[in-house]
């Protein structure tokens, strides 16, 4: 019931609401959400993709946009992770 729920608020754009919910299926399955949400933020090019890709634990990626940002302090964060 709640995945369905996750899924089709996924869907419609309502990534916070997804993910809130996604821990009542399973933390496995908020990991994949946060893992869709970040290749998706980063598709988009979205100002919020680094933060979804520290959340999605793809620190590389995350440290990469920062860079490109030159934002070097967080950059050199989110690499001593």
């Amino acid at each position: 019931m709640f995945k369905d729920y996750c899924e089709v608020q996924f869907e419609l754009g309502n990534h916070a609401k997804a993910m809130a919910f996604a821990p009542a299926v399973s933390i496995d399955y908020w990991q994949e959400l946060a893992e869709r949400r970040a290749e998706l933020s980063l598709k988009e090019e979205s100002e919020d993709a680094a933060y979804n890709c520290i959340i999605a634990n793809k620190l590389a990626d995350a440290t990469q946009i920062f860079e490109d940002r030159e934002e070097y302090e967080d950059a050199k964060l989110v690499r001593s992770l």
